[in-house]
């Protein structure tokens, strides 16, 4: 590997953002946060994708578990034609997940 390489490998590495983290302008969004927060620092997303799963919760004993609802919203944020597009998935209003999806339009 030559040095051209290995520098640029190491300022991917330097300025890349991790998945538990999103970069709006000078702002920062984390894993955690909630809804409200990140509409404060992003702004609006470009797409906005809302549903209601069930999931089954308590014991192992079926006498003890119970099915409730977790609202799962989806947002999609387009960072423009040189940056790659993020989903940010919330599950009952908190920032659960961020994924990077492909570049923007």
């Amino acid at each position: 590997m030559n040095y051209k390489h290995l520098l640029t490998l190491i300022l991917a590495l330097v300025f890349a953002t991790p998945s538990i983290a999103m970069r709006c302008g000078q702002r920062i969004v984390v894993t955690g946060d909630d809804v409200y927060r990140v509409l404060q620092r992003c702004g609006e997303p470009d797409f906005s994708y809302s549903r209601v799963e069930y999931i089954r919760v308590g014991g192992l004993n079926q006498s003890f578990s119970r099915t409730v609802p977790v609202t799962i919203d989806e947002w999609v944020y387009d960072l423009g034609r040189t940056r790659l597009k993020r989903r940010l998935i919330f599950e009952n209003g908190r920032l659960k997940k961020i994924e990077t999806l492909g570049y923007g339009d």
